[in-house]
Order: structure tokens, then C-alpha cells, then sequence
């Protein structure tokens, strides 16, 4: 009996040996196996998603699309116990991966309930959840399961992609160009307008300005569009606002544990931070802040609806709340209003306007500013020590924020007290003339119609527009940064000191140089940009041309309403404008040029008369 035991256990270690020896044979074919399914079922869920989001169906090509799912999320757990299997540790792989694992685990027993009691155990709870007609619920559910797993395998491909040697200015031109066109062509869907199309080129304007958050508009955004249209609308603001690879990749940090050194470098550029440290700290606080905020704004403006919420399901109430909360927060600017916040139901409430006010400025601070003004860490090390001071971008941002916030509401009072304002009592006409000075800052939302303003107001909201908002935030503009080392560095010219000083701290040379280099060449894009729309716009005036113009490059989305009138060349033109005012001038500029060139020898210094 014991030489049997003994025997069998022989057998069980040569079998086990003869194991681990076929795994690590197979292991090269296995990867290329991996990489095949992850690709069929990346491909093969995006196709199912579209089809069943963007194309009328009827019942029977509902019921194979959700049949095509199902084989498709077999695919997926077929490749994550492959990877499994070959895994050297593999608690730790489960571990590593704590989104992943359960959404496979939680579709392994769906497959099981499925083979053994013949129900689905996702349809059987909601099944059980007491409503009527589920199946909506229940389809959405799976729509929404796949498009996690479809963006799992998307995030890994985000890091194969940062992990190669591009250029981080190419990478990130090139990710807004694809997040572009992938909106483009959801837009073009039947299901996403109500007439069941819309011309390309409006397509291709409206997923430019969505995804440069800019809000200038050729259709209305509440007419035009269903619901799918503008539930893609909000998405592509969210991933716009965010960017595209920052997004990706902080996705990738939590389903799969932490980021290479590499990411950290390409996400510091992105982010305009000082160090890769900075970016690591940032990283645990942007996504948690920026849904804390936009959760916190739509809760605030589903209370806030008043009564307009007479006219509204649940439902709506939600959507709509969402919608402008993460619009205002990303200071994109689109409303599911025909004309803004301009309506007196809506610009009455001044509940509503704060709470919208409120999220366009915390969004257009930079995701630096907001995580040392309310990460819980940086509150709490500042109240243990009452002397440690802001960091000095923060402070950049809050006071010159500040002062134009000031300034552009004193300007837009005293220009239209008697015009634009009049009707209103004093202290309502100052919280629109606040609120219009603040949406300037590239928010786009407007409480007064912008084509009953006076030429000098809106001669004062091109200068804010054209600042626009802080480094590294959603908002557009050459940012206040810029505008701020301009200033100081003209103010050292004018005093004669050698070099440029701020709150004991010398500016840089390189950084001065690049302040003036993205005044310069935003100056020069947005002069072109006018030249040419009063080439294709004879009949428009230079006022409202130049003011379009600005807005489109600050992506602020205020306009005197000549958009929906352009002709297809000046909407290409302020498409162009929009994608290069989201990525900055000297981005594009680096993505074209490539890196930047250490030279091995300088020649001597030569004098030029200036002036």
C-alpha cells in the first residue's frame, strides 16, 4: 500500500516537472496567443459597443449583439487565465490587478451559474430588483461591463505605448488628434442626432471642441443631439479635460498597481510640474479630486434646478446635473440649454450660477493648485505648521487669478451698468458682471448675451480669454503663468535689474524665454486666424471675427453667435485653433521639431541694437 503512495506521488512530481517544462517551452507562442486575444477582444467589444449604442436595432439584432457579448467576454476570461497560468507568482498577479480580477471573477461566475442553474446570475439580480421592464437596466449594465474591460486593455496599451522612446509632445498631439477623430466618427452614428445624421464637418467641430473643451457650438447641443449624442458629448469633455493619456495611464496606475518612471516623465510634461516626485504624489489625488468635485457639483445642482425641475423626469435631473457639472469643471462650456445660462429661469437662480461658477474656477486653478490648496495631506501639514507657505505656482495662480477675476468684473460693470445689466438690482447686476469676468477665463458659460455687450466689453473679454486659465489645468488661454512671468520680466527691463526676481526666488532664463515664446506665437496664431475668417467672413464684422477667433484658440466658447453661420473653411480654421490652444503653441511646436537639441559648442556673443 505504501509503495503504491509512494509511487503515485513519483508520478504526480515528473508530471508536475514535465508541466512547468511546457510552460516554459510554450511561453514565447503563449504571449503572441495573449496578445491575439486581447486584440480580437478589444476589437470585437468596441464593434458591439458601437453597433449597439450608434444603430437603430430591432429585437433580434439586439438579442445576437448581446449573445456577441457574451462570447466576447469569454474571450476575455480565456486570456486572463492564460496569463494566469503563466504567471511565476500568481496571487500576487490576482493582487496586482484588483479591478481586472474582479470583474473576470464576477463573469467566471456568471459562466458558472449560466452552465449549472441555466440563468445568467447578472439577468437573475436584476431580475429581482422589483422593476418592471429590466432589461434596459440590464443591457446597460453589460454595455457598461464591457466598456470597462475594453478600456483595461486600452490602458495596457497606453503603457506599451509610453514605454517606447516618442517624443512626449508627439505622444500627446497625437492622442488628442486620435481622441478627435474617435469622437468624429461617433458623432456621425445614426443614433446620436435626432434627424439621424450630421455633416462631417460639424461632427469633426463639435468633437474638436468637445475635446478641447471649448464650447463653441455650429448645432444646438440640446436639440440636435439625443441623449446618446450627448452622453458621447460629456465623455469625450471628461477625457479631453483630463487628457487623454494622463486619463489612460492614471487608469492603468489603478487597475495594475503603480507606473514606470518613463510615464512619470511624459505625465510631468503634460502636467507643466516641477519634478517626477510632484507627479507621484499628484497622481493619488487628481482622479479621486476631480470625481469628488464634479460628484459634489451635481448633487449641488440637482437641488438647485428649481423650477425647471417641474418639466424634469429623475432621470433628467441626473443627466442634466452630471452633464453641467463635469462641463463646468473641465470649463468646457457646453449646456443642454439652447442659450446657455442666458435664460432668466436659469440666470435668476443664483444658486445654480455659484455652484456652475464655483467648478469652472476650481477647474481652471490647474490640478497642482487644487491638490496643494485641498489634498487632505498638504490642509493638515499646513495647520501643523502654521509658517510653511504655498508652493509658488499655487500662489501665481490664486493672485492672478484674482486680479483679473477683479478687474474684468469693475470693467464689465462700469461698461454695461446701463445696458446689458440695466433692469437688474445693484447687487445682481455685480454677480453677472463676477460671474461673466470669471467664464471668460475659458469656461464659456454666459449669464448675459454676448451679442448685446458693448464693444469695450468685449474688447475686455478678449483680454481675459486670451490669458485664460492656470498651467496644468482644463482650461485653455496662454495660462496666468505666462502672462505672470511676462509681466515680471518687463517689469526687471523697466527697473534695469539683471535678473528676474519673485518671492525670494530668481526666474530662470529658459523659463522667460518660453513665456515669451507662447505670447508671441499665440499672438501670431490668432492674427492669422482673424486674417483669414475675414477672408471666408467679409459680411461678419472684424470685432465679432476677432472675438470668435480668441475664444476658439483660449477654448473658452463664448461667441457673439456667428458660429453656426461660418462657412466649412472658417469652422476648419477654429478647429485648428481650438486643438492648438488646448495643447499649447510650443507643444505643437515640439511634436514638429522633435526633441530638444543639447548643442556641443557655442559661438561668441554678438550685440544687436533693440529699439
Amino acid at each position: 500500500m505504501y509503495g503504491l503512495i509512494e509511487r503515485l506521488i513519483i508520478a504526480f512530481r515528473k508530471l508536475k516537472e514535465q508541466f512547468y517544462i511546457f510552460l516554459l517551452e510554450t511561453r514565447q507562442a503563449t504571449r503572441w496567443t495573449i496578445t491575439v486575444l486581447a486584440l480580437i477582444s478589444g476589437f470585437l467589444g468596441t464593434v458591439l459597443l458601437i453597433i449597439y449604442f450608434g444603430f437603430p436595432l430591432n429585437e433580434n439584432g439586439k438579442a445576437l449583439v448581446l449573445q456577441l457579448v457574451r462570447v466576447v467576454f469569454a474571450i476575455y476570461v480565456v486570456n486572463y487565465l492564460i496569463r494566469l497560468l503563466y504567471a511565476t507568482r500568481r496571487w500576487a498577479f490576482i493582487i496586482s490587478r484588483p479591478v481586472e480580477s474582479f470583474l473576470i471573477g464576477l463573469l467566471i461566475i456568471d459562466f458558472l451559474t449560466i452552465l449549472f442553474a441555466g440563468d445568467s446570475m447578472f439577468r437573475w439580480v436584476f431580475a429581482h430588483t422589483g422593476l418592471k421592464n429590466y432589461m434596459p437596466f440590464y443591457i446597460a449594465f453589460l454595455q457598461i461591463y464591457l466598456l470597462l474591460l475594453v478600456f483595461i486593455e486600452l490602458s495596457k496599451f497606453s503603457q506599451w505605448l509610453l514605454a517606447l522612446r516618442v517624443n512626449p509632445a508627439l505622444l500627446l498631439v497625437g492622442s488628442f488628434i486620435i481622441l478627435i477623430s474617435l469622437c468624429t466618427l461617433l458623432l456621425l452614428l445614426p443614433e446620436m442626432t435626432v434627424s439621424g445624421h450630421i455633416r462631417f464637418v460639424d461632427a469633426l467641430f463639435t468633437a474638436v471642441s468637445a475635446t478641447c473643451v471649448t464650447g463653441l457650438t455650429v448645432v444646438d447641443t440640446a436639440e440636435y443631439f439625443t441623449v446618446k449624442g450627448q452622453l458621447v458629448i460629456m465623455i469625450f469633455i471628461q477625457l479631453g479635460g483630463l487628457g487623454i493619456v494622463s486619463f489612460a495611464t492614471f487608469f492603468a496606475a489603478f487597475a495594475r498597481r503603480g507606473i514606470t518612471f518613463e510615464h512619470g516623465i511624459k505625465l510631468r510634461e503634460q502636467l507643466a510640474l516641477e519634478t517626477v516626485s510632484d507627479l507621484f504624489s499628484l497622481i493619488k489625488t487628481v482622479i479621486a479630486m476631480t470625481i469628488l468635485f464634479e460628484l459634489a457639483g451635481a448633487a449641488l445642482i440637482f437641488l438647485s434646478w428649481g423650477e425647471l425641475s417641474s418639466n424634469m423626469s429623475i432621470g433628467e435631473r441626473v443627466f442634466y446635473s452630471l452633464f453641467h457639472a463635469i462641463s463646468a469643471f473641465c470649463n468646457a462650456g457646453f449646456t443642454l440649454f439652447k442659450s446657455s445660462l442666458e435664460d432668466p429661469v436659469l440666470s435668476n437662480n443664483l444658486q445654480l450660477v455659484a455652484i456652475i461658477g464655483f467648478l469652472f474656477f476650481i477647474g481652471g486653478l490647474g490640478f497642482p493648485a487644487v491638490r496643494d490648496l485641498f489634498s487632505p495631506d498638504e490642509v493638515k501639514d499646513r495647520l501643523a505648521k502654521p509658517w510653511k507657505r504655498i508652493r509658488t505656482s499655487t500662489f501665481i495662480a490664486l493672485t492672478v487669478s484674482g486680479a483679473l477675476l477683479l478687474t474684468g468684473m469693475v470693467f464689465i460693470s462700469l461698461f454695461e451698468w446701463n445696458k446689458a445689466l440695466s433692469g437688474l438690482h445693484w447687487g445682481e447686476k455685480l454677480i453677472h458682471a463676477l460671474f461673466q469676468s470669471a467664464t471668460a477665463r475659458t469656461a464659456g458659460f454666459s449669464t448675459i448675451p454676448i451679442n448685446s455687450l458693448s464693444v469695450p466689453t468685449l474688447l475686455i473679454l478678449i483680454f481675459l480669454m486670451f490669458i485664460g486659465a492656470s498651467s496644468g489645468s482644463t482650461g485653455g488661454g496662454i495660462k496666468t503663468s505666462t502672462f505672470f512671468v511676462v509681466l515680471m520680466t518687463l517689469r526687471s527691463i523697466f527697473l534695469n535689474k539683471p535678473v528676474v526676481e519673485f518671492r525670494n526666488r530668481s526666474i530662470p532664463i529658459v523659463l522667460q524665454q518660453k513665456a515669451f515664446a507662447v505670447l508671441f506665437m499665440s499672438v501670431f496664431l490668432i492674427m492669422l486666424g482673424t486674417l483669414l475668417l475675414s477672408i471666408f467672413e467679409p459680411h461678419i464684422s472684424l470685432v465679432a471675427i476677432l472675438f470668435e477667433v480668441v475664444s476658439a484658440y483660449g477654448t473658452v466658447g463664448l461667441s457673439t453667435g456667428i458660429t453656426p453661420y461660418l462657412s466649412d473653411f472658417s469652422k476648419l480654421v477654429l478647429s485648428f485653433l481650438m486643438l492648438v490652444g488646448k495643447l499649447g503653441p510650443l507643444t505643437v511646436a515640439f511634436a514638429l521639431t522633435g526633441a530638444e537639441h543639447t548643442p556641443h559648442s557655442r559661438y561668441p556673443a554678438t550685440n544687436i541694437m533693440i529699439g
